[in-house]
């Protein structure tokens, strides 16, 4: 993308994110964002107004793996659990509790009833009674298994508002595409490019640089730009499947 003569407002210094920050919180019907890195801090506000009913749409890197933690609660917000019932499987499980309570009762009647034999009446023939224990403790055993690996529950995910995670290339899995620039696009009518990350220390206290436009034909190429990356199939991504499975348990029963 080339953006030849046109007008900007350029900033260099620390505090490069302070009229950003305003203009982000501010918005009135969407925010894009391009950071490489994110802060807890600041990723509260896109949560701020995505209940506002601000779209928000977000493109960030595998090097964040700092913040897509479980450490960070902030991550649950973005990311949701969706739980799944299997019903059937469920009254199926339900059934098979019933029955193994049904044999453990029977196997103790049994018992004591083999012992009263063995030790009042002096029966030789109790070997009947151990023989019928043992079979119904095989079953037991058997339904106990059944019903500890009887899954009923499965999970997907969904996003709080559409994001992307660009997995960061290294030298043993990916060495294509380094998403390192930055991009800020307000309500498709102000946009930012520069040095900062959205975070604390690069909006607030980092030395940075950022240049502003507002002409329309500027702002509509990055936003081309943006939602070019933001729907490259080809760019290896961690997957909204993959982050949850880390961030949340998933018991099958």
């Amino acid at each position: 993308m080339y953006l030849n003569g046109t007008k900007c407002d350029i900033y260099m210094g620390t505090g490069a994110g302070k009229k950003l920050l305003h203009e982000i919180e501010n918005a009135e019907y969407s925010v894009k964002i391009l950071s490489p890195f994110l802060s807890p801090f600041l990723t509260q506000k896109l949560v701020a107004l995505q209940n506002r009913n601000v779209a928000i749409e977000l493109i960030t890197s595998g090097r964040a793996k700092e913040y897509l933690s479980t450490k960070n609660k902030n991550s649950y917000e973005l990311i949701q659990q969706v739980v799944h019932v299997d019903r059937k499987a469920r009254r199926q499980r339900r059934r098979w509790k019933k029955l193994r309570l049904g044999i453990r009762v029977l196997i103790g009647i049994l018992f004591l009833v083999f012992l009263w034999a063995a030790f009042s009446l002096k029966d030789p023939n109790t070997l009947l009674f151990s023989v019928s224990i043992l079979l119904l403790y095989l079953v037991n055993r058997r339904l106990h298994i059944n019903i500890e690996n009887k899954r009923i529950y499965s999970y997907s995910y969904k996003p709080l508002f559409p994001f992307k995670v660009v997995m960061a290339p290294d030298h043993y899995h990916y060495d294509g595409l380094y998403l390192h620039g930055k991009a800020y696009i307000i309500d498709n009518r102000i946009a930012y490019l520069g040095s900062l990350n959205f975070t604390r220390s690069g909006t607030r206290n980092n030395y940075e640089t950022r240049v502003r436009f507002t002409e329309p034909e500027a702002v509509q190429k990055i936003v081309g730009e943006f939602d070019s990356l933001f729907t490259n199939d080809e760019l290896p991504e961690l997957s909204l499947d993959a982050w949850g499975k880390q961030l949340y348990r998933e018991p099958i029963n």
